[in-house]
Protein backbone atom coordinates (compact mmCIF):
# COMPACT_ATOMS: atom_id res chain seq x y z
CA UNK A 1 0.00 0.00 0.00
CA UNK A 2 1.29 3.70 -0.80
CA UNK A 3 2.01 5.77 1.54
CA UNK A 4 -0.84 7.83 0.28
CA UNK A 5 -3.33 5.30 0.43
CA UNK A 6 -2.40 4.97 4.12
CA UNK A 7 -2.77 8.29 4.82
CA UNK A 8 -6.21 8.30 2.99
CA UNK A 9 -7.81 5.15 4.80
CA UNK A 10 -6.21 6.55 8.09
CA UNK A 11 -7.88 9.65 7.50
CA UNK A 12 -11.22 7.53 6.54
CA UNK A 13 -11.22 5.49 9.46
CA UNK A 14 -10.61 8.47 11.71
CA UNK A 15 -13.33 10.64 10.09
CA UNK A 16 -15.52 7.66 10.71
CA UNK A 17 -14.83 7.05 14.41
CA UNK A 18 -15.62 10.97 14.94
CA UNK A 19 -18.99 9.87 13.28
CA UNK A 20 -19.60 7.40 15.63
CA UNK A 21 -18.15 9.42 18.05
CA UNK A 22 -20.91 12.14 17.26
CA UNK A 23 -23.80 9.80 17.15
CA UNK A 24 -22.16 8.88 20.77
CA UNK A 25 -25.02 8.55 24.24
CA UNK A 26 -23.00 9.82 26.90
CA UNK A 27 -24.46 10.66 30.53
CA UNK A 28 -25.15 13.47 32.40
CA UNK A 29 -24.96 13.67 35.55
CA UNK A 30 -26.58 16.58 37.76
CA UNK A 31 -26.14 16.69 41.26
CA UNK A 32 -26.42 19.33 44.51
CA UNK A 33 -28.29 20.25 47.68
CA UNK A 34 -31.79 21.77 48.06
CA UNK A 35 -30.97 24.52 50.78
CA UNK A 36 -33.57 24.26 53.93
CA UNK A 37 -35.50 21.45 52.69
CA UNK A 38 -39.15 21.14 53.33
CA UNK A 39 -39.97 17.84 55.08
CA UNK A 40 -43.25 17.67 53.24
CA UNK A 41 -41.19 17.54 49.94
CA UNK A 42 -38.67 14.43 49.85
CA UNK A 43 -38.53 14.17 46.20
CA UNK A 44 -36.61 16.24 43.12
CA UNK A 45 -37.32 15.87 39.60
CA UNK A 46 -35.52 16.29 36.72
CA UNK A 47 -37.95 16.10 33.59
CA UNK A 48 -35.84 16.19 30.85
CA UNK A 49 -37.14 17.71 27.27
CA UNK A 50 -36.38 14.93 24.55
CA UNK A 51 -36.51 16.54 21.15
CA UNK A 52 -39.44 14.96 18.46
CA UNK A 53 -41.54 13.50 21.37
CA UNK A 54 -44.35 15.04 23.39
CA UNK A 55 -43.87 14.21 26.77
CA UNK A 56 -40.73 14.65 28.88
CA UNK A 57 -38.48 11.91 30.55
CA UNK A 58 -38.40 12.14 34.42
CA UNK A 59 -36.16 10.98 36.48
CA UNK A 60 -36.70 11.71 40.14
CA UNK A 61 -34.24 11.43 43.10
CA UNK A 62 -35.39 11.14 46.94
CA UNK A 63 -33.17 14.41 48.61
CA UNK A 64 -30.75 12.91 51.71
CA UNK A 65 -31.44 13.95 55.11
CA UNK A 66 -28.92 17.47 54.52
CA UNK A 67 -31.32 18.01 51.33
CA UNK A 68 -28.55 16.42 48.63
CA UNK A 69 -29.87 14.71 45.14
CA UNK A 70 -28.32 13.01 42.51
CA UNK A 71 -29.64 11.91 39.16
CA UNK A 72 -28.45 11.08 35.82
CA UNK A 73 -29.69 10.57 32.59
CA UNK A 74 -28.21 9.61 29.03
CA UNK A 75 -28.54 11.97 25.70
CA UNK A 76 -27.34 11.94 22.44
CA UNK A 77 -28.13 15.43 21.95
CA UNK A 78 -27.84 19.00 24.00
CA UNK A 79 -31.02 19.84 25.31
CA UNK A 80 -32.67 21.87 28.37
CA UNK A 81 -34.05 20.24 31.31
CA UNK A 82 -36.73 21.13 33.97
CA UNK A 83 -35.89 21.19 37.61
CA UNK A 84 -38.71 20.71 39.98
CA UNK A 85 -38.75 20.66 43.70
CA UNK A 86 -41.51 23.25 45.07
CA UNK A 87 -41.27 25.17 41.64
CA UNK A 88 -39.13 24.38 38.54
CA UNK A 89 -36.84 25.98 36.23
CA UNK A 90 -34.56 25.05 33.62
CA UNK A 91 -30.96 24.11 33.18
CA UNK A 92 -29.00 23.68 30.05
CA UNK A 93 -26.96 20.41 29.57
CA UNK A 94 -24.77 18.51 26.61
CA UNK A 95 -23.76 15.56 26.52
CA UNK A 96 -21.36 14.00 28.96
CA UNK A 97 -22.24 17.12 31.30
CA UNK A 98 -21.74 16.88 34.93
CA UNK A 99 -23.28 19.47 37.07
CA UNK A 100 -23.89 21.18 40.12
CA UNK A 101 -26.91 22.72 41.75
CA UNK A 102 -27.95 24.49 45.31
CA UNK A 103 -31.37 26.38 45.86
CA UNK A 104 -33.87 27.24 48.42
CA UNK A 105 -36.47 24.83 49.48
CA UNK A 106 -38.21 28.01 51.53
CA UNK A 107 -39.92 29.36 48.15
CA UNK A 108 -43.06 28.10 46.56
CA UNK A 109 -42.94 30.52 43.39
CA UNK A 110 -40.58 30.41 40.90
CA UNK A 111 -38.97 33.58 40.83
CA UNK A 112 -38.33 33.29 44.23
CA UNK A 113 -36.58 30.06 44.04
CA UNK A 114 -34.49 31.50 40.72
CA UNK A 115 -33.23 34.38 43.05
CA UNK A 116 -31.50 31.38 45.42
CA UNK A 117 -30.10 29.22 42.26
CA UNK A 118 -26.37 28.64 42.45
CA UNK A 119 -24.69 26.22 39.34
CA UNK A 120 -21.15 25.11 39.26
CA UNK A 121 -19.87 22.56 36.50
CA UNK A 122 -19.78 22.33 32.89
CA UNK A 123 -21.65 25.27 31.12
CA UNK A 124 -21.91 26.80 34.06
CA UNK A 125 -21.23 30.60 32.68
CA UNK A 126 -24.54 29.76 30.49
CA UNK A 127 -27.22 28.61 32.80
CA UNK A 128 -25.90 31.32 35.17
CA UNK A 129 -27.48 33.76 32.41
CA UNK A 130 -30.06 30.73 32.15
CA UNK A 131 -30.78 31.80 35.55
CA UNK A 132 -31.37 35.55 35.09
CA UNK A 133 -33.38 34.98 31.75
CA UNK A 134 -36.13 33.15 33.47
CA UNK A 135 -36.04 35.71 35.95
CA UNK A 136 -36.94 38.10 32.64
CA UNK A 137 -38.99 35.60 30.76
CA UNK A 138 -41.12 34.15 33.39
CA UNK A 139 -42.08 37.83 35.18
CA UNK A 140 -45.75 38.55 35.64
CA UNK A 141 -45.20 40.67 32.25
CA UNK A 142 -45.57 37.20 30.78
CA UNK A 143 -48.38 35.42 32.55
CA UNK A 144 -50.54 38.52 31.94
CA UNK A 145 -49.60 38.26 28.35
CA UNK A 146 -50.22 34.96 28.35
CA UNK A 147 -54.20 35.86 29.94
CA UNK A 148 -54.28 38.14 26.98
CA UNK A 149 -53.85 35.45 24.53
CA UNK A 150 -55.86 32.99 26.04
CA UNK A 151 -58.83 35.28 26.50
CA UNK A 152 -58.27 36.26 22.52
CA UNK A 153 -58.64 32.82 21.53
CA UNK A 154 -62.44 32.48 22.53
CA UNK A 155 -63.55 35.89 21.03
CA UNK A 156 -61.17 37.76 18.71
CA UNK A 157 -61.64 36.66 14.57
CA UNK A 158 -57.62 35.22 13.25
CA UNK A 159 -56.94 39.48 11.84
CA UNK A 160 -57.12 40.85 15.72
CA UNK A 161 -55.62 37.61 17.22
CA UNK A 162 -52.46 37.90 15.22
CA UNK A 163 -52.35 41.81 15.89
CA UNK A 164 -52.34 40.93 19.54
CA UNK A 165 -49.67 38.25 19.24
CA UNK A 166 -47.21 40.31 16.87
CA UNK A 167 -47.57 43.15 19.74
CA UNK A 168 -46.96 40.75 22.20
CA UNK A 169 -43.64 39.29 20.15
CA UNK A 170 -42.32 43.17 19.20
CA UNK A 171 -42.04 43.56 22.95
CA UNK A 172 -40.71 40.61 24.21
CA UNK A 173 -38.41 40.51 21.22
CA UNK A 174 -37.29 44.46 22.53
CA UNK A 175 -36.46 42.81 25.79
CA UNK A 176 -34.38 39.43 24.95
CA UNK A 177 -32.71 41.26 22.27
CA UNK A 178 -31.53 43.92 25.51
CA UNK A 179 -31.00 41.08 27.34
CA UNK A 180 -28.58 39.59 24.73
CA UNK A 181 -26.91 43.12 24.07
CA UNK A 182 -25.99 43.55 27.73
CA UNK A 183 -24.44 40.38 29.11
CA UNK A 184 -22.69 39.75 25.65
CA UNK A 185 -24.09 36.15 25.24
CA UNK A 186 -22.43 33.26 23.55
CA UNK A 187 -23.90 32.25 20.05
CA UNK A 188 -25.62 28.89 21.80
CA UNK A 189 -27.34 31.16 24.84
CA UNK A 190 -28.66 33.65 22.15
CA UNK A 191 -29.54 30.69 20.15
CA UNK A 192 -31.72 29.30 23.20
CA UNK A 193 -32.54 32.52 24.93
CA UNK A 194 -34.56 33.91 20.89
CA UNK A 195 -36.16 30.39 20.65
CA UNK A 196 -37.63 30.55 23.96
CA UNK A 197 -39.47 33.94 22.54
CA UNK A 198 -39.84 32.83 19.07
CA UNK A 199 -40.96 29.26 19.17
CA UNK A 200 -43.53 30.59 22.07
CA UNK A 201 -44.90 33.28 19.34
CA UNK A 202 -45.36 30.82 16.82
CA UNK A 203 -47.04 28.78 19.26
CA UNK A 204 -49.61 30.88 20.51
CA UNK A 205 -50.48 31.32 16.96
CA UNK A 206 -51.13 27.82 16.34
CA UNK A 207 -52.73 27.34 19.33
CA UNK A 208 -55.61 29.58 18.04
CA UNK A 209 -57.45 27.78 15.22
CA UNK A 210 -58.11 24.69 17.59
CA UNK A 211 -58.76 26.71 20.58
CA UNK A 212 -61.18 29.36 18.64
CA UNK A 213 -63.78 26.23 17.60
CA UNK A 214 -63.33 24.30 21.54
CA UNK A 215 -64.30 27.73 23.36
CA UNK A 216 -67.14 28.38 20.90
CA UNK A 217 -68.33 24.38 19.88
CA UNK A 218 -67.99 24.81 16.81
CA UNK A 219 -67.19 21.41 14.52
CA UNK A 220 -63.84 21.34 12.59
CA UNK A 221 -65.51 20.91 9.20
CA UNK A 222 -67.76 24.14 9.60
CA UNK A 223 -64.79 26.48 10.39
CA UNK A 224 -61.31 26.87 9.91
CA UNK A 225 -59.03 30.22 9.50
CA UNK A 226 -58.28 31.70 6.00
CA UNK A 227 -55.63 30.16 3.83
CA UNK A 228 -52.89 33.26 4.30
CA UNK A 229 -53.37 33.08 8.12
CA UNK A 230 -49.63 30.63 8.23
CA UNK A 231 -47.74 33.09 6.68
CA UNK A 232 -46.68 34.41 9.96
CA UNK A 233 -43.67 31.52 9.45
CA UNK A 234 -40.45 32.34 8.43
CA UNK A 235 -39.51 31.98 4.71
CA UNK A 236 -37.31 28.10 4.47
CA UNK A 237 -38.52 27.93 8.19
CA UNK A 238 -36.64 24.29 9.81
CA UNK A 239 -35.19 23.79 12.91
CA UNK A 240 -31.26 22.61 13.01
CA UNK A 241 -29.26 20.55 15.21
CA UNK A 242 -27.70 24.51 16.46
CA UNK A 243 -31.04 24.65 17.82
CA UNK A 244 -31.73 21.38 19.95
CA UNK A 245 -30.49 23.42 23.30
CA UNK A 246 -33.50 24.99 23.14
CA UNK A 247 -35.53 21.38 23.50
CA UNK A 248 -38.44 22.86 25.64
CA UNK A 249 -39.58 25.37 23.50
CA UNK A 250 -39.52 23.72 20.42
CA UNK A 251 -41.11 20.39 22.42
CA UNK A 252 -44.15 22.76 23.28
CA UNK A 253 -44.07 23.96 19.81
CA UNK A 254 -43.86 21.11 18.09
CA UNK A 255 -47.15 19.86 20.24
CA UNK A 256 -48.88 22.30 17.97
CA UNK A 257 -46.81 22.16 14.84
CA UNK A 258 -47.04 18.33 14.55
CA UNK A 259 -50.68 18.22 15.10
CA UNK A 260 -52.54 21.31 14.57
CA UNK A 261 -50.87 23.06 11.77
CA UNK A 262 -50.83 19.98 9.31
CA UNK A 263 -54.38 18.78 10.86
CA UNK A 264 -55.73 22.35 9.74
CA UNK A 265 -53.73 22.31 6.36
CA UNK A 266 -55.02 18.25 5.69
CA UNK A 267 -58.93 19.03 6.96
CA UNK A 268 -60.05 19.24 3.60
CA UNK A 269 -59.39 15.90 2.55
CA UNK A 270 -61.02 14.21 5.47
CA UNK A 271 -63.59 17.20 7.03
CA UNK A 272 -66.70 14.88 6.28
CA UNK A 273 -65.33 11.45 8.10
CA UNK A 274 -64.74 14.15 11.57
CA UNK A 275 -66.51 12.24 14.79
CA UNK A 276 -67.01 8.95 12.59
CA UNK A 277 -66.72 5.14 13.98
CA UNK A 278 -66.28 3.34 11.05
CA UNK A 279 -62.79 1.65 11.60
CA UNK A 280 -61.80 1.81 7.65
CA UNK A 281 -62.81 5.49 7.56
CA UNK A 282 -60.37 6.46 10.94
CA UNK A 283 -57.31 4.41 9.04
CA UNK A 284 -58.13 6.94 6.29
CA UNK A 285 -57.83 9.82 8.93
CA UNK A 286 -54.59 8.31 9.94
CA UNK A 287 -53.43 7.40 6.34
CA UNK A 288 -54.01 11.29 5.20
CA UNK A 289 -51.94 12.48 7.99
CA UNK A 290 -48.59 10.20 7.68
CA UNK A 291 -48.74 10.30 3.79
CA UNK A 292 -49.65 14.47 4.10
CA UNK A 293 -46.28 15.46 6.61
CA UNK A 294 -44.48 13.14 3.92
CA UNK A 295 -45.53 15.02 1.29
CA UNK A 296 -45.72 18.49 2.43
CA UNK A 297 -42.45 18.45 4.18
CA UNK A 298 -39.30 19.11 2.56
CA UNK A 299 -36.94 19.82 5.15
CA UNK A 300 -35.41 16.04 6.10
CA UNK A 301 -34.97 17.06 9.73
CA UNK A 302 -37.80 18.58 10.03
CA UNK A 303 -39.99 16.34 8.19
CA UNK A 304 -38.16 13.06 10.71
CA UNK A 305 -39.16 16.04 13.91
CA UNK A 306 -43.18 15.94 12.82
CA UNK A 307 -43.30 12.09 12.05
CA UNK A 308 -41.22 11.31 15.40
CA UNK A 309 -43.99 13.59 16.96
CA UNK A 310 -46.81 11.91 15.24
CA UNK A 311 -46.12 8.03 15.75
CA UNK A 312 -44.48 8.72 19.43
CA UNK A 313 -48.59 10.56 20.49
CA UNK A 314 -50.01 7.51 18.85
CA UNK A 315 -47.88 4.85 20.83
CA UNK A 316 -48.96 7.39 24.16
CA UNK A 317 -52.57 6.34 23.67
CA UNK A 318 -50.72 2.65 22.61
CA UNK A 319 -51.77 2.50 19.31
CA UNK A 320 -49.15 0.00 17.75
CA UNK A 321 -50.98 -0.98 15.11
CA UNK A 322 -50.27 3.05 13.40
CA UNK A 323 -46.35 2.26 13.76
CA UNK A 324 -46.49 -0.92 12.41
CA UNK A 325 -48.70 -0.02 9.45
CA UNK A 326 -46.17 3.08 8.62
CA UNK A 327 -42.93 0.90 9.87
CA UNK A 328 -41.46 1.27 6.32
CA UNK A 329 -42.33 5.10 6.33
CA UNK A 330 -40.57 5.07 9.97
CA UNK A 331 -37.20 3.73 8.31
CA UNK A 332 -37.47 5.75 5.39
CA UNK A 333 -37.67 9.24 6.87
CA UNK A 334 -36.78 8.56 10.77
CA UNK A 335 -32.80 7.77 11.04
CA UNK A 336 -31.59 9.92 13.75
CA UNK A 337 -30.49 7.39 16.38
CA UNK A 338 -31.97 10.08 19.26
CA UNK A 339 -35.29 9.86 17.36
CA UNK A 340 -35.36 6.16 15.77
CA UNK A 341 -33.85 4.66 18.64
CA UNK A 342 -36.38 5.97 21.60
CA UNK A 343 -39.06 5.57 19.29
CA UNK A 344 -38.17 1.97 19.17
CA UNK A 345 -37.68 1.55 22.54
CA UNK A 346 -41.15 2.96 23.05
CA UNK A 347 -42.85 0.40 20.54
CA UNK A 348 -41.20 -2.32 22.04
CA UNK A 349 -41.84 -1.52 25.56
CA UNK A 350 -45.80 -0.73 24.64
CA UNK A 351 -45.33 -4.02 22.59
CA UNK A 352 -44.31 -6.09 25.38
CA UNK A 353 -46.91 -4.20 27.76
CA UNK A 354 -50.15 -5.55 25.82
CA UNK A 355 -48.81 -8.59 25.44
CA UNK A 356 -47.47 -9.61 29.07
CA UNK A 357 -49.32 -6.98 31.64
CA UNK A 358 -47.57 -6.58 35.13
CA UNK A 359 -50.32 -5.92 37.58
CA UNK A 360 -49.28 -5.74 41.02
CA UNK A 361 -52.52 -6.41 42.24
CA UNK A 362 -55.17 -7.88 40.04
CA UNK A 363 -58.16 -7.74 42.84
CA UNK A 364 -58.16 -3.74 41.75
CA UNK A 365 -59.61 -4.25 38.36
CA UNK A 366 -62.55 -5.31 38.16
CA UNK A 367 -65.42 -5.14 35.45
CA UNK A 368 -69.01 -5.97 35.64
CA UNK A 369 -70.15 -7.79 31.88
CA UNK A 370 -73.58 -7.85 31.61
CA UNK A 371 -74.63 -5.31 34.05
CA UNK A 372 -75.75 -1.81 33.74
CA UNK A 373 -73.70 1.32 35.37
CA UNK A 374 -75.40 0.78 38.78
CA UNK A 375 -73.79 -2.02 39.50
CA UNK A 376 -70.37 -0.87 39.27
CA UNK A 377 -71.15 2.55 41.05
CA UNK A 378 -72.62 0.54 44.19
CA UNK A 379 -69.75 -1.64 44.38
CA UNK A 380 -67.54 2.02 44.30
CA UNK A 381 -69.88 2.99 47.21
CA UNK A 382 -69.95 -0.39 49.13
CA UNK A 383 -66.31 -0.94 49.29
CA UNK A 384 -64.94 2.89 50.01
CA UNK A 385 -68.04 3.71 52.81
CA UNK A 386 -66.93 6.10 54.94
CA UNK A 387 -64.41 7.70 52.49
CA UNK A 388 -63.74 10.75 50.07
CA UNK A 389 -64.43 9.13 46.39
CA UNK A 390 -62.63 10.81 43.70
CA UNK A 391 -63.17 9.63 40.48
CA UNK A 392 -61.56 9.00 36.99
CA UNK A 393 -62.98 9.19 34.43
CA UNK A 394 -60.41 8.20 31.61
CA UNK A 395 -60.13 6.57 28.34
CA UNK A 396 -56.61 4.68 26.69
CA UNK A 397 -56.45 6.79 23.67
CA UNK A 398 -57.16 10.43 25.80
CA UNK A 399 -53.62 11.85 25.78
CA UNK A 400 -54.78 14.49 28.28
CA UNK A 401 -56.20 11.28 30.24
CA UNK A 402 -52.70 10.03 30.52
CA UNK A 403 -51.07 13.24 31.14
CA UNK A 404 -52.90 13.48 34.51
CA UNK A 405 -51.77 10.23 35.33
CA UNK A 406 -48.74 11.71 37.24
CA UNK A 407 -50.48 14.00 39.15
CA UNK A 408 -53.00 11.37 39.90
CA UNK A 409 -49.86 9.46 41.27
CA UNK A 410 -48.63 12.36 43.13
CA UNK A 411 -51.86 12.71 45.03
CA UNK A 412 -52.61 9.35 46.22
CA UNK A 413 -49.13 9.40 47.82
CA UNK A 414 -49.84 12.61 49.76
CA UNK A 415 -53.60 11.15 50.97
CA UNK A 416 -52.15 7.51 51.51
CA UNK A 417 -53.37 5.90 54.62
CA UNK A 418 -56.37 8.47 55.03
CA UNK A 419 -59.77 8.00 53.94
CA UNK A 420 -60.07 9.06 50.61
CA UNK A 421 -60.44 6.31 47.78
CA UNK A 422 -58.96 6.79 43.96
CA UNK A 423 -61.51 4.94 41.31
CA UNK A 424 -60.22 5.07 37.96
CA UNK A 425 -63.29 4.01 35.51
CA UNK A 426 -61.97 3.57 32.04
CA UNK A 427 -64.75 4.11 29.10
CA UNK A 428 -64.51 3.35 25.25
CA UNK A 429 -61.47 1.21 25.00
CA UNK A 430 -59.78 -1.93 24.74
CA UNK A 431 -59.83 -4.27 27.76
CA UNK A 432 -55.80 -5.40 26.77
CA UNK A 433 -54.63 -1.95 26.19
CA UNK A 434 -56.70 -0.56 29.64
CA UNK A 435 -54.35 -3.52 31.27
CA UNK A 436 -51.21 -2.30 30.04
CA UNK A 437 -51.47 1.14 30.77
CA UNK A 438 -52.82 0.66 34.37
CA UNK A 439 -49.16 -1.65 34.56
CA UNK A 440 -47.29 1.09 32.32
CA UNK A 441 -47.92 3.93 34.40
CA UNK A 442 -47.49 1.40 37.95
CA UNK A 443 -51.24 3.13 38.49
CA UNK A 444 -52.10 2.13 42.07
CA UNK A 445 -56.11 2.66 43.06
CA UNK A 446 -59.22 0.92 42.40
CA UNK A 447 -59.87 0.31 38.62
CA UNK A 448 -62.77 -0.80 36.67
CA UNK A 449 -63.45 -1.14 32.90
CA UNK A 450 -66.74 -0.17 31.44
CA UNK A 451 -68.43 -1.63 28.76
CA UNK A 452 -69.85 0.44 25.71
CA UNK A 453 -73.26 0.38 27.10
CA UNK A 454 -71.53 1.43 31.09
CA UNK A 455 -69.75 3.79 28.96
CA UNK A 456 -72.62 5.56 27.33
CA UNK A 457 -74.75 5.12 30.73
CA UNK A 458 -71.96 7.01 32.45
CA UNK A 459 -71.96 9.54 29.78
CA UNK A 460 -75.50 9.99 29.99
CA UNK A 461 -76.23 9.92 33.44
CA UNK A 462 -73.55 12.34 34.80
CA UNK A 463 -73.59 14.66 31.47
CA UNK A 464 -70.11 13.87 30.52
CA UNK A 465 -69.21 15.88 27.19
CA UNK A 466 -65.44 15.26 27.56
CA UNK A 467 -62.60 13.67 29.55
CA UNK A 468 -60.95 13.15 31.43
CA UNK A 469 -63.63 14.49 34.26
CA UNK A 470 -63.67 13.90 37.47
CA UNK A 471 -65.90 12.90 40.29
CA UNK A 472 -65.91 13.92 43.86
CA UNK A 473 -68.40 12.41 46.44
CA UNK A 474 -68.03 12.84 49.68
CA UNK A 475 -67.98 9.93 53.15
CA UNK A 476 -71.56 9.52 53.10
CA UNK A 477 -70.98 9.02 49.12
CA UNK A 478 -73.15 12.52 48.04
CA UNK A 479 -72.07 13.98 45.09
CA UNK A 480 -69.56 16.95 45.78
CA UNK A 481 -68.68 18.55 42.23
CA UNK A 482 -67.62 17.16 39.11
CA UNK A 483 -65.40 18.04 36.19
CA UNK A 484 -63.00 20.40 36.97
CA UNK A 485 -61.37 18.91 39.53
CA UNK A 486 -58.11 18.02 38.06
CA UNK A 487 -55.20 15.87 40.12
CA UNK A 488 -53.53 18.46 40.40
CA UNK A 489 -56.39 21.04 41.70
CA UNK A 490 -58.40 18.98 43.95
CA UNK A 491 -55.82 18.71 47.04
CA UNK A 492 -57.60 21.47 49.53
CA UNK A 493 -61.28 20.09 48.39
CA UNK A 494 -60.37 16.69 49.62
CA UNK A 495 -58.61 18.39 52.75
CA UNK A 496 -62.22 20.01 53.40
CA UNK A 497 -64.10 16.76 53.03
CA UNK A 498 -62.13 14.74 55.63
Amino acid sequence: MTLLKKYVVCFLLLSLAFCLNAQESKRIVIAGKVINPDTDVIYLKASVNRIGFPDCETKQAVLDCDGSFNFSFNTYIPTDVWITYKANFLVMVHPGDSIYLEFDGTPNDRLDVLETVKIEGDNAINNRLAVSFQKLWFSKKHYSNAHKVRDAQMSFNGEQYKILCDSIYRSDRYSVDSFIVANNVSDEFKRWATNNMKLSYYTDLLMYPGRYRSYNKIKAKDWSVDADYYNFFEPNFTITPNDFISAYAIRVFFDFYSTSYYYELLLPKFSHLIGTNDKKKQLFIDSVFVSGKVDLIKDSLLRALVLTEHFAEKLIVSDVKSFERNEEIIKKYITQPYLKERLYDQYYAIKESIKNPKIEVEDNLKKFEGYDLKAVMDDVFTNNKGKVIYVDCWATWCSPCLGEMLNSKALMQEFKGKDVAFVFLCVDSQEDIWKSTISRMSLDGQHYFLSKKQSSELRSIYNIQGIPHYILYNKNGTLFERSTLRPGEVKDKINELL
